[in-house]
């Protein structure tokens, strides 16, 4: 999941970055950067946001 598929899903939710960082745990700082750039995020992160915006990160061995 990209910063700009983030973006997207929160904002289809009405979601401001502070109401997901209130509700994910994330600092809005850190959600600003994963939105605006090409930073890669941790799997911490990527999982406390997914539980707000409904996505799962799977990751797959092959």
């Amino acid at each position: 999941m990209t910063g700009y598929e983030i973006r997207n899903r929160r904002l289809a939710l009405g979601l401001s970055q502070s109401e997901l960082s209130d509700k994910s745990g994330v600092p809005q700082s850190t959600i600003c950067t994963i939105e605006t750039t090409t930073r890669n995020a941790k799997m911490k992160t990527l999982n406390a946001l997914g539980k707000v915006l409904g996505f799962r990160v799977v990751i797959e061995w092959k």
